[in-house]
């Protein structure tokens, strides 16, 4: 078995090529190492401060159903701490958490033909197409809509001027922009933009595999989780949510005999 990412030694570990004890520890930061181990190149300044900002929007988002699967994991098994971060973090995908690489796939197909020069009515167009082409498909347009901030989501226009400060307002930010009006001409209905497009438009101006997205988010997203364990630990809710639902549930007339164990 190889890997190109890392290689270790009676006194040496190797990250990428760079001396992890001489050259990376105490000299980069997290979200250098994570651009480094992934893509095999450190970050330009620019691309540190998007992907650090992106990491810190999707760091925690209170309860959530990744936050409920950990503290209810915890209640279970707390000697497995880990156990309760994986299982939070599985609960990540296409509804909750992850669909930014959806989005930033969208984008891309999206934007063939588009420049940072393009003016309105070519990226309006572009736009009016893609919502289209995901109608045909039969499949929701990622990136608009949030179950909680139905008035807009606060982390996009951060994320919007934090990618026009470092030079990736491009294109593929354009079009997602466009994207509630073209929603609207062809469904009638305003829906705003969320976390989850920003970010895939975010990962697509910084030419990121579309993955990454929800690497970042994954990787951010656990540091939100470990927070929650520990407050499960010293002010915990789980068992009170676990009785709430025995409480609401309709059990059969012979619910006391033969249950199961724990």
């Amino acid at each position: 078995m190889r890997t190109q990412i890392a290689s270790t030694t009676t006194d040496s570990i190797v990250i990428r090529g760079h001396d992890l004890a001489e050259e990376l520890m105490g000299r980069i930061g997290y979200s250098d190492m994570l651009v480094l181990t992934a893509l095999g190149r450190l970050p330009a300044a620019g691309e540190r401060e998007l992907v650090d900002a992106i990491a810190v929007s999707v760091m925690d988002h209170g309860i959530t159903p990744s936050s409920i699967a950990a503290r209810m994991t915890f209640l279970g098994a707390p000697e497995s701490f880990q156990a309760a971060v994986a299982a939070g973090i599985l609960g990540a995908g296409s509804t909750f958490l992850g669909g930014m690489t959806e989005v930033c796939d969208l984008l891309s197909e999206g934007a063939v033909g588009l420049t940072s020069t393009s003016g309105d009515v070519e990226i309006d167009a572009a736009a009016d197409l893609l919502v289209a082409r995901q109608s045909a498909r039969g499949r929701k347009l990622p990136g608009l809509g949030h179950n909680v901030h139905s008035q807009g989501d606060p982390r996009v226009a951060r994320l919007r001027e934090i990618s026009r400060e470092n030079g990736f307002y491009d294109a593929h930010w354009a079009l997602l922009d466009a994207l509630p009006g073209a929603f609207f001409r062809a469904r009638g209905r305003h829906l705003p933009l969320n976390n989850v497009g920003a970010i895939g438009a975010s990962i697509a101006a910084l030419g990121y595999p579309a993955e990454m997205g929800r690497g970042i988010a994954l990787a951010a997203r656990a540091g939100g989780l470990i927070a929650h364990i520990l407050e499960e630990q010293s002010d915990p809710t789980a068992k009170a949510t676990w009785e709430h639902i025995l409480a609401d549930t309709d059990l059969p007339d012979d619910s006391s005999e033969g249950g199961i164990d724990g």
